[in-house]
């Protein structure tokens, strides 16, 4: 299911302005329904799945062989 289908947009559009006033301490609603800081939600969900999508792609594998994941 495309994520942009299991989130209101209200909700998309709250955490969109949350996120421009308070950065990455930004409390943000995620998929799940939880709430978490954004840098929790950027480490935890979003880097891997950067990461994954980037690996599917050899010229991207290889680019981002060089990129330190936390």
């Amino acid at each position: 299911m495309a994520p942009e289908t299991q989130i209101p947009f209200a909700t998309a559009r709250d955490n969109f302005y949350r996120a421009a006033r308070y950065g990455l301490a930004a409390p943000l609603h995620w998929l799940d329904g939880r709430c978490a800081p954004a840098s929790e939600l950027l480490q935890r969900e979003l880097l891997p799945l950067a990461r994954e999508g980037l690996n599917r792609n050899e010229a991207c594998r290889r680019a981002t062989s060089r990129v330190t994941w936390k």
